[in-house]
């Protein structure tokens, strides 16, 4: 659960953040739903190291992941969510990565992610 001091925190964290605005346009719910759905993504994704949750980087990655999912354009999740992985118009084409996790969020957590280890054969 998310509390009064982390969104300070937050607010703290985005003051110098290239995406400050985004961030100051949310209200004080706003900040705190998208906190909990952001921390709530990364729990439910990665198997994390015991302890890491402790850890200041993990603080950053539920910010990270907060502002991923506040400017994470509407179209191209409803896309995403029907399968669509790439689009031509006329001579532009897009491609879109299937992640619904920010990408600074996963290299800050990076190192705390327990690896799956399978057998050789």
């Amino acid at each position: 659960m998310i509390d009064e001091i982390l969104i300070d925190k937050a607010d703290e964290y985005f003051r110098s953040h290239t995406e400050a605005d985004a961030w100051d346009e949310t209200l004080y719910d706003e900040r705190e739903s998208l906190l909990n759905k952001a921390e709530t993504m990364i729990n439910s994704v990665f198997d994390l190291r015991k302890g890491t949750e402790e850890l200041e980087i993990y603080q950053f990655a539920i910010f990270e992941q907060a502002i991923f999912l506040a400017t994470f354009d509407k179209e191209r999740s409803r896309l995403q969510r029907e399968g669509v992985t790439s689009y031509k118009v006329e001579d532009l084409s897009f491609s879109m990565n299937q992640s619904v996790i920010s990408p600074i969020a996963y290299t800050f957590l990076k190192k705390h992610i327990y690896k799956k280890v399978g057998k050789i054969l």
